[in-house]
């Protein structure tokens, strides 16, 4: 409880604190040779709500193709939200453009998807495996989601 606060409905009643394992994939083709290097994926669950965050480089791409997404959270997202979170220390990622990469989580899923920020909201459009060929590549993620 929290500052004299003794209802039940305001207790902490869950807190975990862990590790999670990313691998990249494309929504097309196969894992071949792929291989993510993780070089840290923490997250914080607490009550109903999951922070994690990870520093990532997606050394070799396989037969992967189409459009990334990020496996291995440690928890589904909840039905009917969506969360966005955000991405920094963007290394060697070969974007055709300067439109920003947004991490996306929607409703129920268990991955994230990297949407290109643009104006028009009616079209979407994402990151593809293409970018990230680039063997150097790193960034890093923090992304909030209800679970």
């Amino acid at each position: 409880t929290f500052n004299g606060d003794t209802a039940t409905a305001n207790a902490l009643d869950d807190y975990e604190e862990g590790t999670w394992t990313p691998e990249f994939r494309g929504t097309t083709g196969s894992e071949g040779t792929s291989n993510t290097t993780v070089y840290g994926a923490t997250y914080t669950k607490i009550g109903n709500m999951v922070n994690l965050e990870c520093y990532l480089r997606w050394d070799d791409q396989g037969s992967w193709t189409g459009d990334v997404v990020l496996y291995g959270l440690p928890y589904a997202h909840e039905a009917n939200t969506r969360s966005v979170g955000v991405m920094g220390g963007l290394k060697c990622i070969e974007m055709p453009d300067s439109l920003p990469i947004v991490p996306i989580i929607t409703a129920s899923l268990s991955y994230i998807t990297f949407n290109r920020q643009i104006s028009d909201l009616a079209t979407k459009d994402y990151a593809l495996v293409s970018y990230f060929d680039n063997a150097l590549n790193e960034f890093v993620l923090s992304i909030t989601y209800r679970v």
